[in-house]
């Protein structure tokens, strides 16, 4: 019965701190925002497929969900645009640690991958909110693969052309 009325008080603290959670999401989508911003269709998919396969999308949206929407709704602000914010997230034995950073208009967001306590690789996407130009760089055991895109006539281009064929190759 005193195990019952603990879970009762958990789940009822739960639907209390999380009923009003929906938020705004930020993270997710200012992520969303540098993939929609590459023009080149098969690039754009490619780099959406990395996004997935490397759970970019899916670590942000638990993190937006858990931690920042929360903070919303009960502060009325999100704190992803502020400053500075180091996170982690595991699953089994893998961990992610997430370092989210403004810096005037600069936005970067560094997301290491561990896999019990070996470092697997990591990738940092960043972005110049005043000119558009994206930054994204891969680094593994040594190994750092950098991809840009700069405004053009038609939305992002990427430099050089098909610079994400690269890495989705590197994860089939």
């Amino acid at each position: 019965m005193k195990r019952l009325a603990v879970w009762g008080i958990v789940l009822a603290l739960s639907v209390g701190t999380l009923g009003g959670c929906f938020g705004r999401f930020a993270l997710v989508r200012k992520i969303y925002q540098v993939n929609s911003q590459v023009n080149d269709k098969y690039v754009r998919s490619l780099v959406t497929w990395a996004f997935i396969i490397i759970p970019v999308y899916q670590v942000s949206g638990l993190v937006d969900f858990l931690v920042f929407n929360t903070i919303e709704f009960w502060k009325g602000s999100n704190p992803i645009a502020e400053g500075e914010k180091t996170l982690q997230y595991a699953e089994g034995d893998r961990r992610f640690i997430i370092h989210a950073r403004k810096d005037g208009e600069l936005l970067s967001y560094t997301i290491d991958r561990y896999e019990g306590d070996r470092y697997v690789d990591s990738v940092t996407v960043s972005g110049d909110l005043r000119t558009g130009d994206s930054r994204a760089i891969h680094r593994e055991f040594g190994r750092t693969t950098e991809y840009a895109a700069t405004p053009g006539e038609n939305g992002l281009q990427p430099e050089p052309q098909g610079a994400g064929l690269e890495l989705l190759a590197r994860y089939r």
